[in-house]
């Protein structure tokens, strides 16, 4: 979920807002994304998932982990091959 940039809220998330819409989405893993690589808006480059970080503890997702990777790095899951009945 995007978590930065959140000054145009109609156009881009605030990192609450990501965590309502995983929430939603029943998503069984959060990895925020579209933060740090540019200054888009008035929040400082690092504040987005400091804000993250806090939001989510207040939360407390239930049945979701929160994964925050590190610039570059990438989070890779197993995927099951769907069964296709006839």
């Amino acid at each position: 979920m995007p978590i930065a940039a959140w000054y145009w809220r109609h156009r881009h998330f605030a990192p609450e807002d990501a965590i309502q819409a995983a929430e939603d989405l029943s998503c069984n893993v959060l990895i925020p994304w579209a933060w740090g690589t540019w200054i888009m808006s008035y929040e400082h480059m690092l504040e987005p998932p400091r804000r993250l970080k806090y939001a989510w503890n207040q939360r407390q997702p239930e049945n979701m982990e929160l994964q925050m990777l590190k610039m570059g790095e990438t989070y890779s899951i197993e995927l099951s091959r769907p069964t296709i009945h006839r």
